[in-house]
């Protein structure tokens, strides 16, 4: 299956400090969520990085060992615009010094983000980011996730259906 490509104009969103989901699925369909501590889009952009507590994630990671089936949804808390993608983790591992830095740097993006809805900072800077792994997703495919009519739909990288 050849691979789908984050738009240009949306890997900004991706890596800002919105709210970052990763579901997964085990042998029987059983599925398992966790919250990933940041995203990066590779520079083709059809590849996505997320970073993944290890312990608040076992259960996704164990999944993704299994299977390597992975969805990964983005949506932005102060108005609930978001994107999703699904694929194949193609790796599990160490996270690089910079993947860690950019960890801490969208902890607090997201603090900020989840402060303009209402959190307080500092519970938000209690999440746990460490210890975690990096999880590389090959993107098979890109879905608008913004409630609305368009919800589900295939997102189009025409900038005009961008979430």
């Amino acid at each position: 299956m050849a691979l789908a490509r984050i738009p240009e104009e949306l890997v900004g969103f991706c890596e800002s400090g919105i709210s970052v989901l990763l579901g997964t699925r085990d042998a029987t369909n059983r599925p398992a969520c966790s919250r990933p501590v940041g995203a990066m889009v590779s520079p083709a952009r059809d590849h996505v990085t997320v970073v993944v507590p290890s312990e608040a994630g076992a259960r996704v990671l164990a999944n993704l060992r299994e299977n390597g089936l992975a969805a990964v949804t983005f949506v932005r808390p102060i108005d609930n615009r978001g994107m999703q993608v699904k694929g194949r983790c193609v790796a599990v591992r160490a996270l690089s010094a910079e993947e860690q830095a950019r960890t801490r740097a969208y902890l607090e993006a997201f603090a900020e983000s989840l402060h303009q809805v209402g959190m307080p900072r500092p519970r938000t800077m209690r999440l746990t980011i460490e210890p975690a792994v990096a999880v590389d997703i090959a993107i098979e495919q890109i879905f608008q996730q913004t409630p609305g009519p368009s919800a589900g739909a295939p997102l189009q990288s025409t900038g005009s259906e961008a979430p």
